[in-house]
């Protein structure tokens, strides 16, 4: 996935910011996008380290790919999508069909994050950043709720 965000500093440790997330699952590839606030508060700072936490949320979708087993003495498979559906006739010890389901989380999330950013100048950082995501359905099915950490690897600018 790749991640933006915009940071508009309050003071010099605190910042309220526009955030977006795009992820591509799947061949051909589906996208899922997130988009909301954060707000950053910047709690350790000397010349070439930066720690900060994170509170935020905002509006989007997740996508998760889930493998599904289908057993032998199961009934009719509802996948919503093109997979094939019904029962499978399966030889007695034999391992049962596992398909992948692409399913989206969201719509409504809300984020706790931890960042550290190594300073290579004034201007220019390499970040770290730990991000846990609550996704919270609206209405289910067809979207799901959800709990995720993303880990992010990222490129810091200050002007």
């Amino acid at each position: 996935h790749l991640r933006f965000e915009t940071d508009f500093w309050l003071l010099h440790n605190l910042s309220v910011g526009l955030a977006a997330r795009l992820q591509f699952d799947r061949d051909p590839p589906i996208a899922a996008f997130l988009a909301g606030g954060q707000l950053q508060w910047i709690f350790s700072e000397d010349e070439s380290n930066k720690w900060g936490l994170r509170f935020g949320g905002g509006y989007g979708e997740l996508a998760h790919l889930i493998p599904v087993e289908q057993r032998v003495d199961s009934m009719d498979v509802a996948t919503g999508g093109d997979t094939p559906t019904g029962v499978i006739d399966q030889a007695e010890g034999a391992e049962a069909p596992t398909f992948t389901f692409l399913t989206f989380a969201g719509k409504v999330y809300y984020q706790l994050g931890l960042s550290y950013a190594f300073k290579l100048s004034e201007v220019f950082a390499i970040t770290f950043t730990t991000d846990f995501l609550h996704m919270i359905a609206l209405q289910s099915p067809p979207e799901f709720p959800s709990k995720h950490f993303d880990f992010s690897l990222g490129i810091e600018f200050t002007l």
